[in-house]
């Protein structure tokens, strides 16, 4: 019904049409919401763009919810519901939740446009100010490596395999394109999978091997980088072309250094997972944040 992922703004868009169906009208919200009507009318028209339908009916008839807005409604009620749930449940055990919490984090994703593990994080410390946080940051094998043997209590990235004694939420997703330098060949118009295939490309090594982001076959690798600050390298030099995230490619194309290639069907696209040691009894900080990044996810 809504977008790929609920963003903060939503939430409080979610609330104003919340607060005026269970008002009966855009009068009676006034008071309860305490804004003018102009502005309740304008949050209102801004839903439904974000949602895309019609929610309600207004005008001489009286204030009435469409069909697609009662459902809506029924969504959110829930969604608040379950909120409300989590955060008394949590609150109420804030000073039973302390210890320590080590999170893996995947390198060069902190600029990720998604929020979740970032409100998630922040929120886990509202709740439970006394857990002593760690962060570590490396590359997808690495994290794994150490949450297996307990460094890590959890690490957020993407992953090639799957490894038994691991299991793996699904988080978030992140989009791939092909860059290159502005002055290859390739950054002047739109180009063929067969025009690809005339130019090196640089293989980013356990990355192309992840479900959702493997390149299209017949690709020239002529180099392969394991970091990312590998792969920006050998971009620049002009010789190559290859995958980015399209977040870690935007400040370079803002520089003038990289371009997107335009290349019909070569968009990729990979889930960012949390990755957890199998275990039946989890640290009270871990319960924690995982129950707070499955309430962010389920709110999509």
């Amino acid at each position: 019904m809504v977008r790929s992922w609920v963003q903060d703004k939503d939430i409080k868009l979610f609330r104003v049409f919340f607060e005026l169906t269970r008002a009966g009208g855009f009068q009676q919200a006034q008071v309860s919401l305490n804004i003018s009507q102009s502005s309740l009318s304008t949050s209102i028209s801004q839903l439904e763009t974000r949602v895309g339908m019609r929610l309600c009916n207004r005008g001489h008839a009286g204030f009435s919810l469409t069909e697609d807005g009662e459902s809506l409604f029924s969504e959110i009620s829930i969604l608040f519901a379950a909120m409300e749930k989590f955060s008394t449940n949590l609150a109420s055990k804030k000073a039973e939740i302390s210890g320590q919490l080590s999170i893996g984090i995947l390198e060069n994703s902190v600029t990720h446009p998604d929020q979740r593990l970032i409100r998630a994080l922040s929120e886990l410390q509202e709740l439970a100010p006394g857990v002593g946080l760690s962060v570590y940051t490396a590359g997808a094998l690495e994290l794994e490596i150490r949450v297996l043997d307990g460094r890590l209590d959890g690490a957020v990235g993407l992953f090639p395999h799957r490894i038994d004694s691991l299991e793996y939420l699904p988080l978030f997703e992140e989009e791939h394109r092909l860059y290159c330098s502005v002055k290859h060949p390739l950054a002047d118009g739109s180009v063929s999978i067969e025009d690809l295939k005339k130019h090196p490309y640089v293989g980013r090594e356990y990355v192309d091997l992840i479900e959702g982001l493997e390149p299209p076959e017949g690709f020239d690798v002529g180099a392969t980088a394991r970091h990312m600050e590998g792969l920006i390298l050998l971009l620049r030099t002009q010789k190559y072309f290859g995958y980015l995230p399209d977040h870690t490619a935007r400040p370079w194309i803002e520089r003038g250094l990289l371009t997107e290639i335009n290349a019909p069907g070569t968009i990729r696209t990979g889930k960012f997972l949390l990755a957890l040691r199998r275990e039946k009894h989890r640290s009270r900080p871990l319960s924690a944040l995982v129950n707070l990044l499955s309430l962010y996810r389920n709110a999509e």
